[in-house]
């Protein structure tokens, strides 16, 4: 029995005449391991057939990408940059880079993650307005005091 052998051009036209096709069902039709495929259609800029982070990134920013995957839980670096394929310092890069647009960025551990709501202080700021009766006279405004909120600061409220 004579094995017929496939030219480059046959190749790629069966390829691209079988979209449908995984690496797997195309390497059995061809008579190639799929990795061989694979590396194949890389080497002549022919479709990607399996999906993955690389096939599937849109034009979306990699800090954009991160904070969509902290959101819903906590990450270490590696863990970041296993899922996007990318080297850990760029995923440290863009972890800096939502600290710049004033997202709170905790790190439990080696974990990062968002969060959600800010952590009020423990121990109450207490303002010593006896120094204050001298000479000076204290003026201050009130704006936004966040009556019925959890960080209703109702003391030092009645403070001043």
């Amino acid at each position: 029995m004579k094995k017929i052998v496939l030219t480059r051009e046959m190749k790629i036209k069966y390829i691209l005449s079988h979209p449908e096709l995984s690496y797997e069902e195309l390497g059995k039709e061809l008579g190639m391991k799929p990795e061989s495929v694979r590396g194949f259609c890389k080497r002549n800029k022919l479709p990607n057939k399996r999906i993955n982070s690389q096939s599937t990134r849109t034009g979306e920013r990699l800090p954009d990408m991160v904070k969509r995957v902290l959101e819903k839980e906590k990450k270490t670096v590696v863990e970041l940059a296993d899922v996007f394929d990318v080297s850990p310092k760029k995923i440290i890069d863009a972890i800096s880079e939502l600290k710049a647009m004033n997202l709170i960025v905790d790190e439990v551990g080696d974990s990062i993650k968002l969060a959600r709501e800010i952590q009020p202080n423990e121990e109450p700021l207490v303002i010593d307005f006896k120094k204050y009766r001298e000479i000076e006279y204290p003026i201050g405004f009130v704006t936004d005091n966040h009556i019925g909120s959890k960080y209703e600061r109702l003391d030092v409220l009645n403070a001043l």
